[in-house]
């Protein structure tokens, strides 16, 4: 099978022609063996650490920004731009990440990734060291370039899982392995809130932190560099990945066309915008109303963890019975309400138990569906490339989660409250989060709304699949036992 930028060189009207999509269809059939490699596990696990490691470095200082702040001599401020910078790059880069993907294939995309990804966290590290002039805040500015790498690194490790299970992987395997490269980015996020308190006890820690935050990154860089020998597999996995796919330029002029992609793009956004917003600024939603920054690290960590779970069982679920629509309107509707629930509670003292429930709920029901909408752009935009669909996906999300953000520094009110434990001073004004909440509740009950209406496509991937001769829509194994070939090597 030729390397994906051959095939992305292709003229695409041939999909187009009945009379020759025919013919194709028939080659497939008798020439075309689809099988699927072992070493496929050993690509998505190195995906997967890169990812890991990104997660870890995108919310590294979050967790202990008091001693992060102290280290770093720069107000507390400061740090929160430290991940910030992750939403802001990810905009500008994401186009970039998105082309390389899928016009030069997944190995040059990684690679791409694992090298900032490494260098950014090595720059973090440098700056924690005893030689570096204090003047002029020049710490803080090496950490902030690390992070910077970092974050310009992180689309293209996040965009890629989409378009390596659709490279490498089976239908009937697609949405768990989507759902386990993406899914130790949360696992990261989760390793993080729980990891750097307990490294960090005092400010000099900060070294330690940044040195065992690297170890990742740079198994992960030499994995990618050393072990992902191709984009592609010898033959493909299924119908689909054989076919012929459009270009970066012809996908991107395709899909601000399809309706059912729009509504995908703007719900999805809120969605994992608002998640990733909501998880930066847990505590000071909590501290307010008196409860401790450990019990917002439980919320946090439940939130994350229990997700994680729902999504591996979810991503099954989906593999056997291909209802992606469904899953996914299901799942973002309750995941609404869950977090409605939860921004009424918040107003409220001595809630623990009931807010821990619905954290936990909006983790669970957000990500059981986040690797799955990917795969429902995938369907609804084919033969659009995979790395496209679902980079602007996620480009959605880091574009609403900085809206997000911004209505929370906005749109804050300065109040009085004795009980809170943001600050030492119970008679300090301290910023109140209720108003700019409540307005994002009226904003994903509405896109929730247009979604559960009006989203409707057809899975044009599995119907490709199925003009091409699958006999199983459900288990791509069936094809190779008719051509007789061992399906695993």
């Amino acid at each position: 099978m030729s390397q994906t930028a051959g095939r992305n060189s292709e003229d695409t009207s041939l999909l187009t022609d009945p009379r020759l999509e025919s013919s194709l269809n028939r080659n497939f059939k008798e020439d075309t063996e689809y099988r699927v490699y072992k070493r496929r596990w050993f690509i998505l696990a190195v995906l997967g650490i890169l990812n890991f490691s990104n997660a870890l470095s995108w919310l590294t200082f979050s967790p202990v920004s008091d001693h992060s702040a102290n280290f770093y001599n720069v107000s507390p401020s400061k740090i929160d731009w430290l991940s910030t910078v992750y939403m802001i790059a990810a905009i500008p880069v994401g186009f970039l990440a998105i082309y390389l993907l899928d016009t030069f294939g997944l190995r040059l995309g990684i690679i791409t990734g694992a090298t900032l990804n490494f260098l950014g966290l090595a720059v973090r590290y440098l700056s924690s060291f005893d030689f570096i002039s204090k003047d002029h805040h020049i710490p803080y500015m090496i950490v902030l370039g690390g992070q910077t790498l970092c974050a310009i690194a992180q689309p293209f490790l996040l965009f890629a899982p989409t378009k390596l299970a659709a490279t490498w992987f089976a239908g009937d395997q697609r949405a768990v392995a989507n759902m386990i490269a993406s899914m130790l980015n949360p696992l990261g996020l989760l390793v993080v809130n729980i990891a750097s308190p307990a490294i960090v006890k005092k400010d000099g820690d900060i070294t330690l932190m940044l040195f065992v935050y690297l170890i990742p990154g740079a198994i992960g860089f030499l994995l990618s560099i050393f072990g992902f020998c191709s984009s592609v597999p010898p033959s493909p996995p299924s119908a689909s990945a054989a076919e012929v796919h459009e270009t970066f330029w012809q996908g991107l002029k395709k899909i601000v066309r399809i309706p059912a992609y729009f509504l995908l793009f703007v719900n999805f956004g809120a969605g994992f915008g608002l998640l990733s917003s909501i998880l930066s600024v847990l505590q000071q939603i909590l501290c307010v109303r008196g409860y401790t920054d450990e019990f917002s690290g439980y919320c946090g960590a439940s939130m994350l963890g229990f997700g994680i779970i729902a999504a591996f069982f979810s991503g099954l679920y989906v593999d056997k019975t291909k209802k992606f629509e469904e899953v996914t309107k299901i799942c973002f509707s309750l995941a609404v309400i869950c977090f409605m629930a939860f921004t009424i509670l918040s107003t409220f003292d001595d809630m623990q138990i009931e807010l821990l429930i619905f954290c936990t709920m909006f983790g669970v029901l957000g990500l059981a569906q986040y690797a799955i909408t990917f795969e429902l752009g995938v369907e609804c935009t084919y033969p659009v490339p995979e790395a496209t669909s679902a980079g602007f996906l996620a480009m959605s999300g880091q574009i609403q989660g900085i809206a997000f953000m911004l209505f929370f520094q906005f749109l804050a009110t300065e109040e009085i409250h004795p009980n809170q434990k943001c600050t030492n001073n119970p008679s300090e004004k301290i910023h109140v989060l209720t108003t700019p909440l409540l307005i994002c509740c009226g904003y994903v009950t509405f896109t929730c709304f247009l979604f559960v209406t009006f989203f409707k496509t057809k899975y044009l991937r599995l119907e490709a699949e199925q003009r091409s001769g699958a006999d199983s829509i459900l288990n791509y194994n069936t094809i190779a036992n008719y051509r007789q070939q061992p399906v695993y090597s």
